[in-house]
């Protein structure tokens, strides 16, 4: 191989020089097919005399070539077989390894992509490489020679990277590393801590055995530990004075973003993580080891540790509060430790340690963190979008202190809040009575009420209390950031407001501001706090002649910005309003689609952006309740047509983080008609013409049988819809992991319409399924062509198949399916079978009428029981539910007056008294 040649491409290459990037293209894919390439490379890795960039350049194609071609197997193409890395190949780079790292231990970049290699090759030979531990071993014991010791952590925080997750009888490699190199990391330690922590080079090093100590016990306590609890001791002493070092001047003379990356800081934050997730699994915090051979070394933890760490931490978080030039920490030291306090305070064993310095918590720790900077500020006015989601949005928490301050309290307030309010109270609401407190303060006091709303809105509480001593900043025009978390307090208390002048206070400062025009989180905070209070006639009555135009700026607002919340906001107004909607509802409709399809086009190309994702469904949501609001025929079909290339791109492009709501709009659009439009049987067809590569059939099933249901009475066999459902439904192939969705379909296909030519197909394939799926299709069958079904059933085995299989739920279809059933079998002439049983079948179909009026009655308290919000007072499990609600074909029949028309016919003889019963 041509090493100075391959090294003039690279440097014009480099130099971005386009005809020479072509060469060099070229030349690489030669290289490729040549034996030995993977250490040529490895080899110019490793080499001191080239250029830095032609280095680095090196040092990536190596890494890809390792990512690519290590691990190749007989499955793999030839192509690719070809460019493996031989055994030859690989045993040469692995006795280089240590001796190429050593060489680059000063080029950082370099130093990670060889960090990165090592990690992907350890993830394959990590049990064929103990030539790695000896050599890591032995750089550890260099204590003089810096580089040693440097990329001897580096090897092994490496190779604790790769084991992080294993568990159980595959921590062994771990164990016996641990074993070796724990001491060698202690002693070390022992020096580095010793000598002062304010030396960036030794900050390096005790920052690289902090994660080496994360990566050993992530996810399990090595037995090092567990066997000898003095061993942690160490190690928690180690953290406990690496987080409680002071900030030196040299660290303070660096601006913030330099002081944060600096190793002193990266030492510290590491320490504070790692006593953390001690705490968390080990120490009685809210996320504790389930290990059962851990849970005296648990015990030992909680007991033993767990007090003094919360001691230090304490003594930390004064020195920060009282001292912050002296005792200074970056954002994720103050986040880890707040986040450990937090452990306390929810774990099941350790509140009674952190209760009595909760006062001292929340006004030197919490209070401080929530308080807002002059950044903040600008970043309200400057981008509304990353404020709603830094400082609003509790769904997107981050590792900052602002946020580990806002769960602290959450946690606070999921059991504790009474044990501690009276205590703290002063704290929170003083300074909306002392002048002397500035905005940033009011801000911070407001934020710890609204973390606090879940308990504080119970009835006990003085809820109208904590509303007027928000309502000032209401109207505090100077600072809009204040009045927006007001909006936010609001939002959180103002359904417990009963006083009709401060509603009408509350509701006109809410008013003020939404109405304003230069302010979008003003606008947002204001309607969402107004949604809350709608359901009050004062309210209602006040905005049911601007409904239009109220909607129409929301609208513009979820053009504009990207608040997720607008959405729910939106559809709040549309449900209390919908009377109100409906003469303007087509081109609102119409408007969140174009939302949609906005959103839609961006998704597809970036299908990770969850923030968009949640816009989009909360659209949808809202599309649905207008689609819900209207009972007009015409007026859906429209509606369908609308959204029906919103649909189908949804399909098209794969999108089925939509489907679930775009599928349940489609859905409803026929339930309410009772029809399928032309542009919905698009949908339709267009499902099923995906199932060839995009195919989730629980998630299509409910508006396939809807199409199914109210479509199929006025089609016929040969329909295409019906053609396709069939040919689709009846691959077994494609339904292998959803059995009961594909029978459930055909039951209701084999109902709906007359499939006479395929029902012995059918029988045959239900045959193979599992009991209950193979008794409805049958009755199904027997429903419609009893007499054919009887000629391809053996009804000697079925009949009692059937009745020794009943459910204990049945539902209303399962109910009248067998009533249908029943009267199709009486009904047949010259079957000796149905003649022998036939008391039993006449007594089984008397027994099903009987139950009938219970099992509809469990069905329509649940249907009003969802109507009302109220589906917490029936215990349904998940799946029973959604049976008892499911629509049917025989949803419409009625059952009764089939029997009573047959029982005429005088074919069987019921006894009076059960007749009586059944009028």
């Amino acid at each position: 191989m041509d090493k100075q040649n391959l090294l003039l491409l690279i440097e014009a290459s480099l130099s971005n020089d386009a005809s020479r990037n072509h060469d060099l293209s070229h030349y690489l894919d030669d290289l490729e097919q040549k034996p030995g390439v993977a250490d040529f490379f490895f080899d110019l890795v490793g080499d001191d005399s080239l250029k830095a960039p032609v280095k680095l350049f090196v040092a990536v194609y190596f890494k890809n070539k390792v990512k690519k071609h290590w691990n190749i197997n007989g499955n793999d193409s030839w192509e690719l077989q070809k460019k493996q890395i031989t055994p030859e190949e690989k045993a040469s780079i692995k006795s280089k390894f240590v001796q190429v790292f050593l060489a680059n231990c000063q080029d950082t970049k370099v130093n990670q992509l060889l960090c990165d290699t090592l990690y992907l090759i350890l993830q394959q030979e990590i049990d064929q490489w103990d030539q790695l531990t000896s050599d890591t071993l032995q750089l550890l014991h260099s204590k003089d020679k810096y580089e040693y010791v440097y990329s001897g952590l580096l090897i092994l925080k490496t190779f604790m990277r790769t084991q992080r997750w294993s568990l159980g009888d595959d921590r062994r490699k771990l164990d016996l590393i641990v074993e070796n190199s724990f001491e060698l990391l202690e002693n070390l330690m022992n020096d580095l801590v010793s000598n002062g922590l304010d030396d960036t080079s030794a900050s390096t090093l005790i920052y690289q055995i902090l994660k080496i100590f994360k990566y050993a016990t992530f996810t399990s306590m090595p037995q090092y530990f567990a066997r000898d609890i003095g061993k942690l001791e160490k190690w928690v002493s180690y953290q406990l004075t690496i987080a409680a070092s002071e900030s030196s001047p040299s660290l303070m003379a660096l601006d913030v973003d330099r002081r944060t990356v600096d190793p002193r800081s990266k030492s510290q934050k590491w320490a504070f993580a790692n006593l953390c997730r001690l705490i968390g699994r080990y120490g009685g915090g809210k996320s504790m080891s389930r290990e059962t051979h851990l849970n005296q070394f648990c015990e030992l933890v909680t007991s033993n540790f767990a007090p003094e760490i919360l001691t230090q931490v304490f003594k930390i978080a004064s020195n920060w509060s009282q001292n912050p030039q002296s005792h200074w920490l970056s954002q994720k030291s103050l986040y880890y430790l707040i986040f450990t306090i937090h452990q306390f305070v929810n774990g099941p064993y350790n509140w009674k340690l952190v209760q009595p310095h909760i006062r001292d918590i929340i006004g030197h720790l919490v209070l401080p963190n929530l308080l807002p900077t002059e950044d903040v500020v600008e970043l309200y006015e400057s981008d509304p979008d990353e404020y709603y989601k830094r400082y609003i949005d509790f769904g997107n928490s981050t590792t900052t202190a602002n946020d580990a301050a806002v769960n602290l309290l959450a946690g606070i307030s999921e059991d504790k809040l009474k044990q501690i309010y009276s205590n703290t109270e002063d704290l929170v609401v003083s300074c909306f009575t002392n002048e002397k407190n500035n905005p940033f303060q009011v801000e911070a006091s407001l934020r710890v009420l609204a973390c606090f709303s879940l308990q504080l809105n119970q009835s006990d509480w003085d809820v109208e209390g904590i509303v007027k001593v928000t309502l000032p900043y209401l109207n505090a025009k100077e600072y809009p950031f204040l009045q927006t978390r007001a909006c936010d307090l609001v939002t959180c208390y103002g359904a417990g407001i009963r006083d009709l002048n401060l509603l009408s206070e509350v509701f006109q400062g809410l008013l003020k501001n939404f109405q304003q025009d230069d302010d979008p989180l003003l606008i947002l905070l204001g309607a969402e706090a107004i949604t809350v209070l709608i359901s009050r006639p004062e309210v209602s009555d006040s905005l049911r002649p601007h409904i239009n135009s109220i909607i129409s700026k929301l609208l513009k607002l979820s053009k504009e910005y990207e608040f997720e919340a607008v959405s729910d906001i939106i559809q709040a107004f549309v449900s209390e309003f919908s009377a109100e909607v409906q003469p303007f509802a087509l081109q609102l409709f119409t408007d969140l689609n174009e939302n949609f399809q906005r959103i839609m086009k961006e998704m597809i190309d970036n299908r990770n952006d969850t923030d968009k994702e949640y816009q989009g469904i909360g659209i949808l949501d809202t599309m649905l309740s207008i689609v819900n609001s209207s009972d007009n025929v015409d007026h859906i079909s429209r509606l369908a047509d609308i959204f029906r290339p919103t649909v189908l791109c949804t399909i098209q492009n794969t999108l089925d983080m939509f489907l679930v709501e775009v599928l349940s709009i489609c859905e409803t659009m026929v339930s309410k008609t009772k029809q399928v439009s032309q542009a919905l049987w698009d949908v339709y067809m267009e499902l099923f013409e995906s199932s060839s590569y995009y195919f989730t059939p629980d998630i299509c099933q409910p508006f396939w049988e809807a199409c199914i249901i109210y479509g199929f009475k006025d089609l016929n066999f040969k329909s295409p819809q019906v053609q396709k459902a069939i040919e689709i439904i009846s691959n077994s192939n494609l339904f292998e992991d959803y059995p009961k969705v594909q029978y459930e379909l055909l039951s209701q296909i084999i109902l709906a319409c007359d499939v006479e030519p395929i029902i012995p197909d059918i029988l045959k394939l239900s045959n193979t399924s599992e009991t209950c799926i193979h008794i409805e299709i049958v009755l199904s069958c027997l429903v419609t062509n009893p007499q054919l079904t009887v000629s391809n059933v053996d009804l000697t085995q079925f009949l009692p198949l059937w009745m020794n299989n009943q459910k204990k739920n049945p539902t209303v279809f399962d109910v009248k399916l067998q009533i249908m059933a029943l009267i199709s079998l009486l009904g047949l002439d010259g079957v000796s079978i149905i003649e022998q049983v036939k008391d039993e079948l006449t007594l089984k179909l008397v027994q099903l009428l009987e139950t009938l009026p219970e099992t509809t009655r469990k069905r329509q308290e649940l249907l009003d029981s969802l109507e009302n919000a109220q589906e917490d007072d029936f215990e349904y499990e998940e799946d029973e539910e959604d049976d008892l609600l499911r629509e049917t074909v025989l949803d419409n029949v009625d059952v009764l007056s089939k029997f009573k028309q047959f029982n005429s016919t005088g074919r069987i003889a019921v006894p009076r008294e059960r007749l009586q019963n059944l009028q």
